[in-house]
């Protein structure tokens, strides 16, 4: 992982990465479905309901700030960077040259305010700079409801339940034009590296195999 100055201390960026799934999960019941976006990856830090800093999953600093929360604790959004245009969602192809802008504190104002984030995760932020949360995926996504504002949304999230269901899910998706889907056990706790507890199926994977 890159470095990155965390309160005057070079460390390592945190992040969390998925695995591929494979198959082989005999029992859905501990697992949900998140939609797979794609955008950017993105770290939204807050304290005491301010949104401080905004960095990307390689720990560079964005000059961008998203709205006041109602939530005063310190902790981390992890979700991913999209650009809005009259509402509607552009694809990462055309709205990477605006986060591409952000990251290189070139963007406008206007352009800035048309950047939202789809929200997934929900880290305190001592435990994501420590690398470790304890607390399961599901407890932590319940967390999120709080943080919702104008322009941070929450993910498209489904019960897995049964492989037959999560491909029925993952194949609707494909039809809409989306990318594939993330599965995630819902006890499966966050920790800065590459976790089977968060598994990606995309078209590309079953193609490819990569």
């Amino acid at each position: 992982f890159p470095s990155h100055d965390m309160g005057g201390l070079i460390v390592e960026y945190p992040v969390l990465l998925c695995d591929k799934y494979r198959g082989g999960i005999k029992d859905f019941s501990d697992w949900v479905i998140n939609l797979k976006m794609d955008g950017s990856r993105i770290n939204l830090e807050y304290s005491g309901g301010k949104n401080i800093g905004v960095y990307t999953r390689n720990g560079n600093s964005l000059g961008i700030r998203f709205g006041d929360v109602l939530n005063l604790s310190d902790f981390v959004i992890d979700g991913e960077l999209l650009y809005r245009d009259g509402g509607r969602i552009l694809s990462r192809k055309d709205g990477n040259g605006y986060v591409n802008k952000a990251v290189r504190g070139t963007i406008s104002d206007s352009e800035s305010g048309n950047l939202v984030v789809v929200a997934w995760d929900y880290i305190p932020l001592e435990d994501f700079r420590s690398g470790r949360s304890f607390l399961g995926f599901l407890e932590r996504f319940k967390k999120l409801s709080g943080v919702i504002g104008d322009r941070i949304y929450l993910v498209e999230n489904h019960e897995a339940v049964s492989e037959e269901n999560v491909m029925r899910v993952y194949n609707e998706y494909l039809s809409r034009g989306e990318e594939g889907i993330i599965l995630k056990r819902k006890s499966g706790i966050w920790e800065s590296r590459r976790s089977k507890d968060y598994l990606k199926l995309k078209a590309y994977c079953i193609v490819t195999g990569k």
